[in-house]
């Protein structure tokens, strides 16, 4: 995990800031996971609008294979064979 907080303000203040320290120009590798909360449930509440539970902002980042590592080979599938063809 690589960064966590209950504060949408540091959040979206935070996560440009972090991606820029760890060089990470592909959105892709970053998990965003927001935890908490009560998103959920059609109940009606006639609060105004705070959630009972604070919400988690949590960035996580995907380390696919590592990069020191060539020795490492990703398994290879077997190859697939082609449909058959309809004959026609």
């Amino acid at each position: 995990m690589v960064f966590e907080t209950q504060d949408a303000a540091e959040w979206q203040s935070s996560v440009p800031r972090i991606r820029s320290e760890l060089g990470l120009t592909d959105a892709s590798m970053l998990r965003v996971e927001t935890l908490g909360g009560r998103s959920r449930g059609h109940g009606h509440h006639h609060g105004h609008g705070h959630a009972e539970q604070p919400v988690t902002y949590r960035l996580s980042m995907f380390v696919p294979y590592p990069q020191t590592d060539r020795q490492v080979e990703p398994p290879t599938e077997p190859p697939t064979e082609p449909p058959p063809q309809p004959n026609g």
